[in-house]
């Protein structure tokens, strides 16, 4: 799944740090870790979808953009660069084309500046295209869609090359408002093609990762640290402590009809400052983790608690919420609980500037009025919860899909750029039980702040890491 909002500020800055790798004796570490920037975007309609042979550790900086997060990369020979989207909510890689940048992408809110920032593909340009078929159908909630061909051809993020990347390329989209391409990182049964039931999973970017000895298994952590942050990171093939605070606690990934496709787990209860639970009523909810999605989209009943609670008003005519912004600052936590791991969001990452976040409506611009990060299921049609970025940025997490599990820890803030990271194996257990660095320090207080930061270090440190690509995070 993932939200869309042109994307007018997409200048990704170097930014450095220091890793210390930590891998079972005689092995070499297989790690690939992203690093997010943040830059202010222009708002617009939100979409939802349905090498070193010595360390083998791969080094991604992802940019934030408030709304989107992306990632720098290129395609085909000569090198054609673009701007991705990073997606937990789906699967596929697909680039716009270059002939619909060029005819139609100005007749789409947002479409010829996303194409000039974002960039686009034209497989005639390229001397190592290879055409495969036309089956890429990539279908949204909004009936928004992408249609065009599978090709394969040199991918390249951050010095890292895949000499026979499989990929889309968008021809034919439809839409109200475009973002650019995407690299989707979910199982390879949420390729569209498969949703579509036209064509068989392929090996998408995790896997290819593995193939090509990159990692040891399809499992990555995320961490896309505060609202605030110009940086998070996104590591695969390990996780790094420095990031979060606690132990991670591990909960099951739920099948669809004995399917894993979908990264969602159990959310069993959501309560306000350690107070009673708020819901759900009876069995816990599936909600997903995506990363692709700015928002959190909960029960309508449970949303509407809480805006009782908070005095926010929903705009039907822009589906924005909104709420006095001096909640910001207030104490007051979100507890959202999944079979023992309680990760609490403080108001400081669901309270945010209209303008920047909401895409209209009566309220926006307003002094002292802010959108609120939490929306109702109904506004985009859903029929099953999202946990978005307005709650992701709280938390530290593990996506292993070999195991069909993801670990929860809460994330810390601000910690600088300094890593300790340790490798993902392979097998059940993979991922290692390890607690993080800043278990006395690093909790959210009120106002969003940690209590703990780390002194950014230089890129050497990474000791050799792999680093696989430059990855921007925009968010929507």
């Amino acid at each position: 799944m993932h939200t869309t909002t042109p994307l007018l500020a997409a200048l990704l800055s170097a930014s450095t740090c220091t890793a210390t790798i930590h891998r079972p004796r005689g092995d070499a570490p297989r790690v690939v870790s992203m690093r997010t920037r943040k830059e202010p975007i222009t708002p617009g309609t939100r979409l939802v979808r349905r090498d070193d042979s010595t360390n083998n550790t791969l080094n991604i900086p992802l940019k934030n953009q408030n709304l989107l997060y992306t990632v720098e990369a290129s395609m085909g020979t000569p090198p054609q660069k673009v701007t991705l989207q990073l997606d937990t909510g789906s699967a596929d890689l697909w680039i716009p084309a270059k002939s619909w940048c060029e005819n139609d992408a100005a007749e789409v809110q947002g479409g010829t500046t996303s194409c000039k920032e974002f960039g686009s593909y034209s497989a005639n340009d390229s001397s190592t295209y290879q055409y495969l078929d036309s089956n890429l159908l990539l279908g949204y909630v909004d009936q928004s869609r992408t249609q065009g061909d599978f090709a394969t051809d040199v991918f390249t993020v951050a010095g890292v090359s895949v000499p026979d990347m499989q990929f889309g390329i968008g021809y034919n989209i439809t839409t109200n408002s475009f973002t650019g391409g995407l690299i989707g990182i979910s199982y390879a049964r949420d390729e569209g093609g498969v949703i579509e039931g036209i064509a068989q999973p392929y090996p998408n970017f995790p896997a290819v990762l593995v193939r090509d000895g990159r990692i040891r298994s399809q499992a990555y952590s995320l961490y896309l640290d505060s609202a605030g942050s110009r940086e998070g990171t996104v590591l695969f093939g390990g996780i790094d402590t420095e990031r979060f605070e606690g132990q991670l606690q591990t909960v099951p990934v739920i099948a669809e009809n004995g399917v894993y496709r979908d990264l969602q787990v159990a959310l069993d209860s959501i309560s306000v400052s350690g107070g009673p639970s708020i819901g759900p009523d009876g069995d816990a909810l599936t909600a997903v983790l995506d990363s692709g999605t700015s928002y959190t989209y909960l029960p309508d009943d449970i949303v509407s608690s809480l805006y009782d609670m908070f005095s926010v008003t929903f705009d039907n005519s822009s589906g924005n919420s909104f709420v006095d912004c001096s909640l910001e600052t207030e104490d007051s936590t979100i507890i959202f609980s999944f079979s023992g791991a309680n990760i609490t969001v403080p108001m400081s990452e669901i309270v945010l500037n209209a303008e920047t976040y909401a895409q209209g409506g009566s309220e926006t611009g307003q002094d002292g009025i802010c959108a609120f990060g939490i929306l109702p299921q109904s506004s985009m049609s859903l029929t099953a919860p999202i946990l978005g970025d307005t709650f992701l940025r709280s938390a530290y997490i593990v996506y292993d899909l070999d195991n069909n599990e993801i670990s929860l820890a809460q994330a810390r803030y601000d910690v600088g750029s300094a890593s300790n990271i340790i490798e993902i194996g392979e097998g059940p257990n993979a991922v290692p039980e390890a607690t993080g660095t800043g278990s006395s320090g690093g909790t959210p207080d009120g106002n969003g702040n940690a209590a703990a930061g780390l002194v950014p270090a230089t890129q050497a440190a990474w000791a050799g890491a792999l680093a696989v690509a430059a990855l921007g995070l925009a968010v929507f």
